[in-house]
Formats: structure tokens, C-alpha cells, sequence
């Protein structure tokens, strides 16, 4: 009988173990560096060889017009301090836009490159899924350097008409610098992927009262 009870319930312990095992390993993946003000921003590489982060927060907007905000260029200087200019240069259709971008790099230099917008939309999840991502296909005369290689994808998924669920992931290409140095720099990536969160809540927000 001993025996018997320790056969059945071995296989459910270790199904517990897997379990368990699988969610401490993404917790592990996803540790929460920041949060403040209802926004959350996560570390999805504790090895810190690249950057990769994610900013989770809601929205007192549709899905339609917050994705029309990130498609407007203006906007990423209004979120990114140091973009210094953003333009829409070409448009294929819908779901497809170029937009030449200038960063300020500590007030001292510039870079710049040519991000790729694509939008797809999945009626199942209720989910706008917005990736901008450096294009070097485009041949073009450059001003400056060119930025470092990233990835920022937009997940902007229905709540209900007035509230929207935001998810931005970014992952990107790091420059080698002494620990000291690469330390404050994450860190203060952080404080600007909040800031940019911040700040488009802040415009929607801003936008609401003056509908009123």
C-alpha cells in the first residue's frame, strides 16, 4: 500500500517540480528594474551582453488611436528627448513607413538612420502588433553616424473602446564600455524607456481633458 500511494503521487511532485521550475525561470528572465506610476519596466537580459528591456502599462485610449501616436513622427521627439528629428520619407502603404531619425548623443555628437515601421493586426488576441526596426536597405547620403542596430516592438492590445493594454519591447546592440561605465548607461536607459512611457500616457492623457 506504501508503495502503491508513493507511485501515484510521484508523478504529480514531479509534475510540481516542472512547474514550479518554469515559473521561477521566468521570473528569473524578467526581472522588474522600475516601476513607478502604474508603469513597469523589466529586464529581459540579467546577463546584460545587449539591451533588452520591456515597459508594460495601460492607456485611456483605443487601440486605433494609440497606434496612430507611434506611427506620428513628431511623437518620438515629443517621448525621446534626445531625438532630435524625426521624417516620415516614404510610405509603401498602410502598413509599411520609412522615417529618418537624428539622435543627440550626450549634447556632443549626432546619429542618425533610417527605421522601418510595420503594423499587423490580429483579430484574434485583439492585438496591434508595431515593430520599428534600422533599415540599411535604403541607400541615402548621411549626415552622421549611423545608430546602433535595434528592435522596438509594440504590442498594443484591446482592453475595452477608452483603455488599451501597451507592451513595448526593446532589444539593441550595446557599445563596449568599462563595467562602470555600461552600468550607468543601463541604468540610465532605464529612466529613459520610463520616460518614454510616461509621456505617452501624458499626451493621451492631455488629449482626453481637452475633448472634454
Amino acid at each position: 500500500m506504501k508503495y502503491y500511494l508513493i507511485y501515484m503521487i510521484l508523478p504529480i511532485y514531479l509534475q510540481y517540480l516542472f512547474i514550479l521550475n518554469i515559473t521561477d525561470s521566468i521570473d528569473s528572465i524578467e526581472n522588474i528594474v522600475l516601476e513607478k506610476k502604474d508603469i513597469i519596466i523589466y529586464d529581459l537580459d540579467p546577463s546584460e551582453t545587449i539591451n533588452h528591456f520591456k515597459a508594460h502599462y495601460f492607456v485611456d485610449a483605443s487601440v486605433q488611436h494609440f497606434t496612430d501616436m507611434i506611427l506620428e513622427p513628431e511623437n518620438h521627439v515629443r517621448w525621446v528627448h534626445n531625438i532630435k528629428s524625426a521624417e516620415k520619407i516614404n510610405e509603401s502603404n498602410d502598413t509599411v513607413i520609412y522615417t529618418r531619425i537624428i539622435i543627440g548623443v550626450q549634447s556632443i555628437f549626432k546619429k542618425e538612420a533610417i527605421v522601418k515601421t510595420t503594423v499587423n493586426y490580429d483579430n484574434n488576441s485583439k492585438t496591434t502588433y508595431v515593430v520599428q526596426q534600422i533599415d540599411d536597405s535604403i541607400i541615402y547620403e548621411a549626415k552622421h553616424d549611423k545608430l546602433n542596430i535595434f528592435t522596438a516592438n509594440w504590442q498594443i492590445k484591446y482592453v475595452s473602446d477608452s483603455k488599451t493594454e501597451v507592451e513595448l519591447i526593446f532589444e539593441g546592440e550595446k557599445d563596449d564600455y568599462p563595467d562602470f561605465i555600461d552600468s550607468f548607461l543601463r541604468s540610465l536607459f532605464i529612466k529613459k524607456l520610463y520616460k518614454l512611457a510616461y509621456r505617452s500616457k501624458e499626451q493621451v492623457n492631455k488629449i482626453n481633458l481637452a475633448q472634454k
